[in-house]
């Protein structure tokens, strides 16, 4: 392969491992994402959408989404001054936060009869001093209460019989990918209700779906037995707040509002019932204050100065399961997975310096041999030359024929090296002969010339 396009072979192949990876991972556009988003404009299952439709069909106007601080925002200053028309704010999510002037704000919002409906898996500290300020035996306002199960019966109550009712009762599956999973449900503790003047007042309950649980575990986090309900677990309750009918609605369990089990028809009556509670005015979605549920239970543990919980929480709810819980960060995350195995597998070699071509050998001894027949030759000294051509030439024939060189070269020795070399012996013996006679006489350059090339002609011939 040529070495400059290796580089756009290897992001080639990368491209296509990436695609590869996203499609499975992420499938194509009709697959569904079963991350709690709890978004208006989500059609996913735990989007909101069908929510703010129904929502949007009830008050024949859609609801006006909040997208900053409720401090800065006119929309509440504008249903504080709209006395004819009880409006609602709502926040449906796994967590809030706010400021302490945005707590004024939604103070101020409530106390001039309006409503605020906090549908959240937990609620900020900061809030609830003011809404819980008269605690019941001087119990002061924690978490919610944790039950696990994968299914439960959510029921309505009536206000003065305290009592389920049976029309408006809806069974809800917690799923992925449309299969039932074990899930944390979250409810208000039995000693939060009692006789104070501002106290939470119980308007819905849930309950274990029997018929659902074939390997349910026993319940956990269960912190009192209430001998009136039973089995079941308040999960929406309401605080009065002021002197002008506005009230405080808490649901622990928003995702009973989502398009999930909002797609049902058996779940309808009862979100008409909980939507019943909803003012005559206009809407107020806040889109603003949502936070994850861990940042939620961090600040709340900060607040009350409680550094167990607080490690406890944090160890509990990783940064990853929130990053993964988004679908932007989530798939930033893949890809940064993805490129580090990439990275891993094209680029974790021992790198080395480049080695730098070397030219090969150059074979000079027929240089150095003409240099020095040149030299010899000049001198004229033509028997040392031919002394040196036939000791080369003996060398040559003990090397290739394993045959003796020292003593006389009779005529046995001629025969051999005639047969091995598959030569006659007349051209083996003019050799000998021919360097006899010069080494007892004077030799000419022309002798010289016809010896050497007597032995090249043996030397090219043999076998």
């Amino acid at each position: 392969m040529n070495s400059n396009a290796r580089p756009f072979v290897v992001i080639g192949v990368a491209i296509l491992v990436l695609f590869l990876l996203f499609w499975a991972i992420g499938g194509s556009g009709a697959r569904w994402r079963w991350n709690e988003t709890y978004k208006h404009d989500d059609g996913n299952p735990y989007g909101t959408k069908i929510l703010y439709s129904i929502l949007t069909e009830q008050k024949a106007v859609p609801p006006k989404l909040l997208t900053k601080p409720l401090a800065e925002t006119t929309l509440l200053q504008d249903a504080i001054l709209d006395v004819n028309h009880a409006d609602n704010y709502v926040l449906i999510g796994e967590s809030m936060y706010y400021s302490r002037e945005d707590i004024e704000a939604l103070k101020s919002f409530v106390e001039a009869g309006n409503n605020a409906f906090l549908m959240s898996r937990t609620v900020t500290v900061d809030l609830m001093l003011y809404v819980y300020f008269q605690e019941c035996a001087g119990v002061p306002w924690q978490e919610y209460n944790i039950v696990q199960d994968s299914a439960i019966q959510l029921e309505m109550m009536h206000l003065d019989l305290a009592a389920s009712t049976s029309d408006s009762s809806s069974r809800i599956v917690f799923r992925r990918n449309f299969k039932p999973n074990y899930r944390r449900w979250l409810y208000f503790d039995e000693a939060y209700f009692c006789q104070q003047p501002y106290a939470f007042s119980k308007l819905g309950t849930f309950r274990f779906a029997e018929d659902a649980r074939p390997n349910a575990i026993t319940p956990q986090g269960v912190l009192s037995d209430n001998t009136l309900l039973q089995d079941q677990y308040v999960n929406f309750a309401r605080m009065d707040y002021g002197d002008n009918g506005g009230a405080f609605y808490f649901h622990t369990n928003p995702i009973a509002f989502t398009n999930l089990y909002l797609s049902d028809s058996t779940h309808v009556p009862y979100i008409e019932d909980v939507l019943s509670h909803f003012g005559s005015g206009e809407v107020l979605w806040d889109i603003y204050h949502i936070k994850p549920e861990a940042f939620g239970r961090r600040q709340n543990a900060i607040r009350r100065n409680d550094p167990a919980a607080e490690s406890q929480t944090i160890s509990a709810e990783s940064p990853l399961r929130y990053v993964l819980a988004q679908p932007s960060l989530r798939w930033a995350w893949y890809l940064l997975v993805a490129s580090g195995v990439l990275y891993l597998v094209f680029r974790a070699k021992r790198r080395q310096r480049i080695v730098p071509v070397l030219e090969t050998n150059e074979n000079t001894s027929t240089r150095y041999v003409s240099m020095l027949s040149a030299l010899y030759y000049q001198r004229s000294d033509h028997g040392y030359m031919v002394g040196e051509i036939y000791k080369q030439w003996l060398e040559s024939v003990r090397e290739r024929y394993s045959l003796p060189i020292h003593g006389a070269q009779d005529e046995d020795w001629i025969a051999k090296v005639a047969q091995r070399a598959e030569l006659p012996e007349d051209r083996i013996e003019a050799i000998v002969n021919l360097y006899t006679r010069h080494k007892q006489s004077i030799v000419s350059a022309d002798d010289l010339m016809r010896f050497n090339k007597a032995v090249q002609d043996v030397r090219a011939d043999w076998k």
